[in-house]
């Protein structure tokens, strides 16, 4: 199994202004193999309290 680290940056909300570096990465695969996409997704969410 192949895990590939991630970048700990949101890709919009509230430092949507900023310039963000991400990590590009490449890899080999066979056919037939399974790729599994995961996502940490509402952590990185604001809360609506915080909204400008």
């Amino acid at each position: 199994m192949l895990k590939i680290p991630a970048n700990r940056s949101a890709i919009g909300g509230l430092k949507w202004h900023e310039k963000l570096l991400f990590t590009s990465t490449t890899f080999s695969y066979q056919p037939q193999t399974l790729l599994y996409l995961f996502s940490d997704g509402i952590v990185d969410q604001p809360h609506p309290a915080f909204w400008p």
